[in-house]
């Protein structure tokens, strides 16, 4: 089987893990993930915001298939990383998007599933775990501060009072595992902080239950524009935070795992910003035109 067509069964059209995932697997245990993410130099008591894609990873070799266990062995080794249980206390963090809010207008932070990778769903729905408010960009968090980034935020997905200007500010360290560094979605905030031209804020409302109780409030989220031709240079950006951002990064089984500063990363993200508002995209859009849709 290729590379492409373990990673296509692997994923499933959802892109969640299917249970008959078959993959090369690779010599590797709780133990040796933990001491990979420790020399990287994520620290017990560390605040980590994690993002991943397991399936390019593929299996470890103690795992015959894919499947809850699977996303056991990753969520306690994070944990064991940062010393979730234990002082001084780690946390651990990730988006929980939930997109179709725009088309269902119904958002329980309870009960919504994110599809925003099989762990970050794992993550969100362990005992103790504390979702941010937000019914179209929110995120979760287990841990010591967990109550600090998610509760209380104020009614934009990405900006002031927001979960990630709140894991900027306190500095957590950004864990990549299976994508490349880059890939860690900052660039909405510092956006939406510049005020790039071809995104507006989207006002939203809808049924919105939060902990059980139903909440009457208006949100918002930074988007693009649909009538513009918006389009990110991703290899560009990758391989430009690569240079110009300092990581630490490892191989792990078929990828690798790597960790750095997410304020760091954000700090470079809005500089270039503040240089080129479409420092990032292909080629700036065609601003000419009929304008944007009423």
């Amino acid at each position: 089987m290729s590379n492409a067509a373990a990673t296509a069964r692997a994923t499933g059209a959802t892109g969640e893990l299917a249970p008959e995932v078959c993959v090369p697997k690779i010599a590797a245990t709780r133990a040796r993930f933990v001491e990979t993410l420790r020399s990287l130099g994520l620290e017990r008591g560390a605040d980590a915001f994690v993002v991943s894609d397991l399936a390019v990873c593929g299996l470890p070799e103690c795992f015959p298939k894919a499947g809850p266990e699977l996303l056991e062995f990753y969520h306690d080794g994070l944990a064991e990383a940062v010393g979730l249980d234990g002082a001084p206390g780690g946390t651990l963090a990730c988006i929980t998007y939930s997109f179709d809010f725009v088309r269902t207008r119904v958002y329980d932070s309870r009960t919504t599933r994110t599809k925003h990778g099989v762990l970050n769903e794992f993550l969100r729905t362990r005992p103790g775990a504390v979702r941010s408010l937000h019914p179209f960009g929110s995120c979760a968090a287990l841990g010591a501060n967990a109550d600090r980034f998610m509760r209380d935020c104020g009614p934009s997905c990405f900006g002031q009072g927001s979960p990630f200007t709140r894991l900027i500010a306190a500095d957590a360290r950004c864990v990549v595992i299976g994508k490349r560094p880059g890939h860690v979605p900052l660039f909405h905030t510092a956006e939406q902080f510049v005020g790039v031209p071809y995104a507006y804020n989207k006002r939203l409302t809808g049924e919105v239950t939060h902990e059980g109780e139903r909440v009457d409030r208006e949100f918002t989220a930074f988007l693009r524009y649909k009538h513009l031709d918006v389009r990110y240079d991703f290899p560009f950006i990758y391989d430009a935070m690569e240079a110009n951002v300092a990581h630490r990064k490892a191989p792990w089984l078929r990828a690798s795992v790597a960790v750095f500063s997410m304020r760091a990363y954000y700090d470079w993200i809005a500089a270039r910003y503040e240089r080129d508002v479409h420092a990032f995209l292909l080629q700036p859009p065609d601003y000419a035109g009929d304008g944007p849709p009423a």
